[in-house]
């Protein structure tokens, strides 16, 4: 049986060019960068798919080529906030000291409100776990990304533990889930406009928590 000839390469077909995986991750970045002033503004019910592509000055086919639809693009800023956690535990780990790593990771979640985009952000956060309410994916998502920033948060505790820098009668899991409701709860008043001075209420928590301001250890005096 003839088998047809093979087609020869037409002369006037131009090769496509290759677009560089740095050209790729910026163009990721600008859809999600768009798509998080959508959400600050908008809420993510309310934000369209239109509006995602028009406030990021890219046609819905050039986002479609990263994200096929609305609900990705909120899954890449649910990844997005997870890889910058991810980043901030990592270089508060490169000191090796868990004491100097409990410092370093309170002072960075309470150094967001000093932020000029600190509304803006908050704004995200709330609205992305407005969103999680509504879909089971998304808060699914959310769940593992907060399970996984308190595991490793409770194994650090249990190395403070370890270290007599923490009470070891206390349980780490709850020390963890302390330090981050605290945290969550400090976003929702600043976000409500809650009247908040944040000054005081750091030297307040260091106070409290000695591991936080001087790395003393559990029974130290600690006083000024």
């Amino acid at each position: 049986m003839a088998t047809a000839p093979s087609e020869a390469p037409s002369p006037w077909r131009w090769p496509l060019p290759k677009v560089s995986e740095q050209h790729k991750d910026a163009r990721r970045q600008q859809i999600l960068d768009a798509a998080m002033r959508c959400f600050s503004e908008r809420g993510v019910q309310r934000t369209t798919l239109r509006e995602i592509c028009r406030e990021s000055g890219l046609s819905r086919g050039a986002v479609y080529t990263y994200f096929p639809s609305k609900h990705a693009i909120v899954q890449g800023v649910l990844d997005l906030f997870d890889e910058q956690n991810q980043a901030m535990m990592a270089q508060a780990r490169a000191t090796g000291d868990p004491g100097a790593t409990f410092r370093a990771l309170a002072h960075s979640a309470f150094d967001l409100f000093r932020r000029d985009d600190a509304e803006q952000l908050l704004r995200i956060d709330w609205a992305l776990k407005s969103e999680a309410l509504h879909d089971e994916e998304v808060r699914s998502q959310a769940l593992v990304q907060m399970t996984s920033s308190l595991d490793m948060f409770t194994d650090l505790v249990r190395e403070l533990v370890a270290e007599g820098l923490v009470d070891p009668a206390l349980d780490p899991r709850s020390v963890a889930l302390f330090f981050g409701a605290l945290h969550e709860g400090f976003k929702s008043f600043s976000l409500m406009g809650l009247e908040v001075d944040l000054e005081a209420f750091t030297a307040t928590m260091y106070r409290l928590v000695p591991v936080v301001d001087s790395g003393s250890t559990v029974g130290s005096d600690v006083s000024s």
